[in-house]
């Protein structure tokens, strides 16, 4: 991998498949918010292929009938019902603890709500180990637009060419090439390593958090 123009300065996190395997908990409660508004059952295959999109998109598609914002409350007070399914990435909490010891900023950019991204990472025991939470509602546009890598950005003070987004899905990676920022891919349900993913293209690293 040819190294960057620019030293990293930050790196941006999706959260879902990243930092931690939310995969069941959101499935299950895709489908008790489908119940609850009287829409059709969501199948397996229905989810698998909406992961990662936004909450707009679940309301089209997965939950017709209400809005996104009725949507997204719904999934803000019942996501509480479905946390014991939240996994952190085993390597998640050495990773971000040895990106602080680096000085680099560390964002999680999320199309989850706010306020669930917040919760998702109090239950992994991670959310004190980011500078910055972005999710829906605090852009305009969800991925894959850039607006949430944007105001993460703006956030932490650095600019594209100095950041890395790390995402599991095509709306990541629609996002950062939007936003001009690198992207570099990690699943955590593949068990691969986070932390060799991102040694790759951290320079003088091997593999982050050794």
């Amino acid at each position: 991998m040819a190294p960057l123009a620019e030293p990293i300065r930050a790196v941006l996190f999706d959260l879902d498949g990243v930092l931690v395997d939310t995969y069941e908990a959101w499935f299950g409660l895709v489908r008790a918010t489908a119940r609850h508004f009287g829409a059709p059952e969501v199948s397996r295959s229905a989810f698998a292929a909406s992961w990662g999109q936004s909450v707009e998109d679940d309301a089209r598609e997965l939950v017709p009938g209400p809005s996104a914002r009725e949507v997204a409350e719904h999934y803000g007070e019942h996501f509480r019902e479905h946390v014991a399914e939240v996994r952190a990435d085993p390597e998640a909490r050495r990773v971000l603890d040895d990106l602080r010891r680096r000085g680099l900023g560390r964002a999680c950019v999320t199309n989850s709500p706010t306020s669930v991204a917040r919760e998702i990472l109090r239950a992994a025991g991670l959310e004190g180990l980011l500078d910055e939470v972005v999710g829906a509602g605090d852009a305009a546009n969800p991925k894959p637009a850039p607006d949430l890598i944007e105001v993460a950005l703006g956030r932490l003070a650095v600019p594209a060419e100095a950041a890395v987004m790390v995402g599991d899905s095509r709306f990541d990676e629609q996002a950062a090439e939007a936003a001009g920022v690198r992207y570099v891919h990690y699943d955590t349900r593949a068990r691969g390593s986070l932390a060799r993913t991102l040694g790759r293209v951290l320079e003088g690293a091997e593999e982050v958090g050794s």
